[in-house]
């Protein structure tokens, strides 16, 4: 709490609030920094926000303020809107256009995943740079638990702009309830600012805070009498002032003491001391003060006087009273002194009461011209019952209000469509608005979005909901289905131009992906690329050729599949409202650069997803990025950056074509590091059942060589080529199997089956597609071990370090050092076996080091008595290299955001390592890895 007459100084704080000064003194030079600040309610969070703006505004620095409430999650951006005050009467226009956007936008479908929001995060970071520019910046947010992800994404990203703007970030938060999202702000503020965790003031404090409240410092009496408070700032000060409206302190001899005759017991708890407080203020105040609580921690007066239908001059002097009474606190919109304040008035009326208070506001507000938002904000709190007021509203709004907060749309358009009639006045409009959102959110929208396909009379509908059914079947494993609901819509007469062009699209993507004629599904996409031209229509140009790129990879053309992804993203340029099409492109366009060998621009092109992604609020298709990341840090031997793309993607398990590829390298990897347990129970899940297309199953791949190497691992070689020789069927002829090969090769060599191996290498020569280089070097590995030709194994072995494919070049190695040791070469077989036995034991693949070993040991060349030693479970030796590195980028003070643009991964997967780290290391925060950072050198 602030002392008063003191701006700035906070009793009991006074180291927390010179650590607060130090920050502004340095933005106020010119080095920006984020400072947060930790406690419990009362503990005086506010009153060091209060002395920070205070020091702020001495200093010069321009100043921007906002606080959350428990509806701020709800609402998207809400929390960042405020704290830059960005409305539509501001008197700076880049502010206004931004309130215009908000207030004007409609989306021209939900259905591409467009997120609207993330144009409005482009321009308020815009607005943040420009006023750095113009003068040092403080930002402050209170009560950021309640914050919404949207505003919280956009603090993020502001963090990441400090060390080069004159900007600081002051935040405050309750550390219960929980969020996760705030961890990356947790993880800026320690990565190089403050992170302030404030608890109870000690004794001298507690006495301090009531000297300053009564004049003198306390007797004995009032001191024990304190001790009640348990060190808050709030209940004490709420204690003091009940024992001075009771006249039960006296001041005498320079001493504040309970009176004599004082026999009364303190307030049992803050909540009663607040209750205290309230009831010396008039009926007039309290009515006003009860409608200000519907409307959030701050509110205006016209707003107050607009739900209570008074004009503003009618409550001036009440809301002075609530002033002097200390319940409210001036300025641009009041706020209540505390939260608790509030939530002791709201609370105190029955629940009848605050859902028809509620309900009233919304009308008033909606008729007084406020955002959808706001009025959203009254209804969700008004109770279930929907009127036809409130029925005719969501139909005017829910397009604003899905793109503004996606979820309260939700959640009020799910009450409306159950209280209204199916083929009611209004029921189609709401019923398709949402399953829009529904679909947006990638919550289940087929039931919805069938029901309204079953009853409307609209053809734009009812092409839409067909979209939205078939995308769900698609994603869902049942394209048959989708094709049938897609086929219907484009069979109905009067569907609109632009939809007709989408099913279209719609119908090319599932051909492209389900069906094993590839002339068909090309013919199929080239139509549809057509019709979308024609209409010019973004969504179905930009998927009528992600279809073409799809067919190209199915004939095993990956540069015409480059062609038709980038064409792709050419069209959608930086349109973010198809952003979830332009993720998926990337995602596609990393795995084709992957395939080509072009590792450098794939990890470039995942960079630029990724940051894409970061845009958009609550992505349900992270899955696109786990996958085609993890594929690529398998080839090039970074399997614990693999693993840790997998664990954080949750999602993984309820995509049915994204699934096994993420199975199967987990598996391939434990087959490797030699934990069978986990191989044989991922393979499990997978028990090598048919797919239907050529597509299904060249996403099995990885589940094929988890399953070959296992048996090797077995002692089963027999088994082991019974796996690999799968690769040979057909309908493994249109993946690119020419990588695998040599595993085939090998095994079949193992068991004299040199029929197998020559079959192996002839497919791999002849199989259609383009002669590439790493195409050529697979040839010329599985040849070499057909016919034991040192140099062509050599020529491919050179190939595959120069590229990159770390793991196949240390087969390759092993493979050069077998045939020497065969021919009597042992010194030249150990230096050609020594790279593969330190690739494999930097990746921790045990298995493999035995495997080597035990293939030269017959010929006289041991590698070690027992070869590396198994990384252990704890301790610095058990973190990957991977982790080592970001160890060292903590100790530095980088942020994970930091970290993950250093290293080219994504921040969730820096946090999956350092929460890994955390355990090896016993450690319990960033401070602590650091230090074994120090102590490991």
């Amino acid at each position: 709490m602030s002392t008063e007459g003191v701006p700035g100084k906070v009793v009991g704080r006074d180291s927390e609030m010179e650590l607060v000064r130090s920050a502004l003194t340095g933005v106020a030079s010119g080095r920006g920094g984020v400072v947060l600040v930790e406690g419990e309610p009362g503990v005086g969070k506010s009153a060091l926000l209060r002395g920070g703006l205070a020091t702020a505004a001495d200093l010069g620095c321009e100043i921007g303020w906002a606080a959350a409430d428990e509806l701020s999650p709800r609402f998207p951006l809400r929390l960042l809107l405020d704290c830059l005050e960005i409305e539509s009467g501001s008197a700076d226009r880049s502010r206004v256009g931004i309130a215009t956007m908000l207030t004007d936008h409609r989306p021209g479908t939900f259905v591409s995943g467009g997120d609207p929001m993330a144009a409005v995060v482009e321009r308020a970071l815009t607005i943040v740079d420009k006023m750095c520019r113009d003068s040092p910046v403080v930002l402050v947010a209170d009560d950021l638990q309640w914050a919404d992800e949207t505003s919280l994404l956009a603090w993020h990203r502001l963090a990441r702009t400090v060390e080069r703007l004159p900007l600081l970030l002051v935040g405050a938060y309750r550390p219960v309830p929980y969020r996760g999202e705030l961890d990356p702000l947790r993880a800026d503020a320690m990565g190089g600012g403050a992170l302030i965790r404030l608890g109870p003031l000690a004794e001298p404090a507690v006495a301090e805070v009531v000297a300053g409240l009564t004049g003198a410092p306390p007797g004995p009496r009032l001191r024990a009498l304190s001790a009640h408070a348990a060190g808050n700032p709030l209940y004490l000060r709420e204690l003091v002032d009940a024992l001075a409206r009771e006249a039960a302190i006296t001041v005498d001899a320079g001493q504040a003491e309970l009176v004599g005759g004082w026999t009364k017991q303190a307030p049992a708890t803050l909540a009663a001391a607040i209750a205290g407080r309230l009831g010396f203020l008039s009926h007039n105040a309290t009515t006003a003060l009860r409608v200000a609580t519907l409307l959030g921690p701050e509110f205006s007066i016209d707003d107050v006087a607009t739900v209570l239908q008074l004009p503003v001059t009618a409550l001036g002097g009440v809301f002075a009273e609530a002033a002097a009474a200390g319940v409210v606190a001036p300025g641009k919109r009041l706020s209540f002194r505390h939260p608790l304040i509030r939530h002791a008035l709201y609370e105190e009326m029955p629940g009848v009461v605050r859902s028809a208070l509620h309900r009233h506001a919304a009308q008033t507000l909606a008729a007084a011209g406020a955002s959808a938002e706001r009025v959203a904000a009254q209804l969700l709190p008004a109770g279930s019952g929907i009127d036809g007021w409130v029925t005719g509203w969501l139909v005017r709004a829910a397009p604003e209000l899905a793109d503004r907060a996606p979820t309260v749309a939700a959640e009020l358009l799910d009450r409306a469509t159950g209280q209204v009639s199916v083929g009611a006045e209004h029921w189609d409009e709401l019923a398709g608005a949402l399953a829009r959102v529904l679909f947006r959110l990638g919550r289940d929208a087929e039931a919805g979005a069938r029901r309204v396909l079953a009853h409307t009379g609209n053809p734009a509908l009812a092409a839409e909901m067909r979209w939205i059914i078939g995308e769900r079947l698609l994603r869902a494993g049942r394209a048959d289905d989708a094709l049938r609901v897609v086929e219907g819509g484009l069979g109905q007469a009067g569907v609109p131009v632009v939809w007709r062009a989408r099913l279209e699209a719609m119908s090319a993507r599932i051909h492209s992906t389900s069906v094993d004629d590839l002339d068909k599904a090309e013919a199929t996409a080239r139509a549809s690329l057509a019709t979308a031209s024609a209409c010019d229509d973004r969504l179905a140009l930009g998927y009528s050729l992600l279809s073409l790129s799809t067919t190209a990879l199915m004939r095993r053309d990956q540069a015409a599949r480059l062609s038709h992804l980038d064409r792709a993203l050419a069209v959608l340029a930086d349109d973010m409202e198809h952003l979830e099409l332009r993720l998926l492109l990337l995602g596609n366009r990393t795995l084709a650069l992957s395939i080509l060998d072009r590792f450098g621009e794939a990890e470039r092109t995942l960079a630029d997803a990724r940051d894409l992604a970061e845009r958009r609020t609550g992505y349900a298709g992270l899955a696109r990025f786990h996958a085609p990341a993890a594929v690529l840090y398998f080839w090039t031997g970074r399997w614990d950056d693999a693993l840790a793309e997998l664990d954080t993607a949750g999602d993984l398990p309820d995509n049915p074509r994204v699934a096994p590829i993420a199975a199967g390298i987990v598996s391939l990897i434990a087959c490797h590091r030699d934990d069978r347990a986990t191989a044989a129970a991922r393979l499990d899940a997978y028990p090598g059942q048919q797919t239907a297309t050529a597509f299904d199953v060249a996403n099995r791949g990885f589940l094929m060589a988890a399953r070959g190497v296992l048996a090797e691992r077995d002692g089963q070689p027999e088994d082991a080529l019974r796996a690999w020789r799968q690769l040979l069927e057909p309908q493994y002829s249109q993946m690119e199997r020419h990588t695998p090969m040599s595993n085939v090769v090998r095994a079949a060599m193992a068991v004299g089956d040199t029929d197998t191996a020559r079959e192996a290498t002839e497919l791999c020569e002849r199989d259609p597609g383009l002669a590439t280089p790493g195409r050529i070097a697979a040839v010329e590995h599985c040849r070499g071990l057909l016919t034991n030709d040192l140099d062509l194994l050599a020529k491919a072995g050179r190939y595959l370090r120069t590229a990159g494919r770390v793991v196949e070049y240390a087969r390759n190695c092993e493979d050069v050092a077998l045939l020497l040791a065969q021919r009597g070469e042992r010194r030249a077989a150990k230096s050609a076996l020594s790279p593969a036995m330190e690739v494999y034991a930097r990746l921790g693949a045990q298995w493999d080091v035995r495997r080597a070993g035990a293939r030269v040991r017959p010929f006289g060349i041991r590698w070690g008595a027992r070869g590396p030693r198994r990384r252990p479970t704890y301790g610095w030796a058990a973190l990957s290299p991977t982790e080592v590195t970001i160890a060292r980028l903590v100790a530095q003070g980088m942020s994970n955001s930091d970290i993950a643009t250093e290293l080219l991964l994504s921040p969730r997967t820096i946090q999956s390592h350092v929460s890994n780290m955390l355990v090896k290391l016993k450690a319990h925060s960033r401070v602590e890895i650091a230090r074994q950072v120090l102590i490991h050198g």
